[in-house]
């Protein structure tokens, strides 16, 4: 969940949701990606389903945390004053993981709004202003067009 190092060549280009922190790069904006909080059916059926997030307290929260994400997005500022230790069920770095563990009903995660459409049913949770974006940026080293590639028959 680390974008590449594309100024230095790591990568030729790179598709991430936050602004690059080097100057030297181009960017293009490729669209957004929307989520919002979700569960499973069976988790939502077992544990009700919160309809604030006060009410969301109440309930199994499942954060990633990666370079680009802050888990919850952001759950020091949802949530203020609000210690992890017993609300938080499980903290992961994996997307696949954090996927999979709301999937088989461990808790409340945020998803894409295209999770449903992964294998597994994931419904969203309706909570007030709980709707998060990020726009999606390709990034490209101004050199990368001239280094030589490879002719392949």
């Amino acid at each position: 969940m680390h974008p590449a190092d594309v100024l230095h060549l790591e990568s030729d280009v790179c598709s991430q949701i936050a602004w690059p922190t080097a100057n030297d790069l181009h960017v293009v904006e490729l669209g957004r990606l929307y989520a919002k909080p979700s569960a499973s059916p069976e988790y939502i059926d077992t544990n009700g389903c919160p309809s604030s997030f006060t009410d969301l307290l109440k309930h199994r929260i499942v954060l990633q945390v990666a370079h680009q994400l802050t888990g919850l997005e952001d759950f020091s500022r949802l949530f203020p004053n609000t210690p992890q230790v017993g609300l938080v069920a499980i903290r992961t770095n994996v997307s696949s993981a954090y996927y999979w563990v709301i999937a088989r009903s461990g808790g409340i995660g945020v998803l894409p709004t295209y999770a449903c459409a992964l294998g597994s049913k994931v419904v969203p949770v309706d909570l007030e202003d709980a709707r998060f974006e990020h726009d999606i940026w390709l990034t490209y080293h101004a050199g990368a067009a001239k280094i030589p590639r490879p002719l392949y028959d």
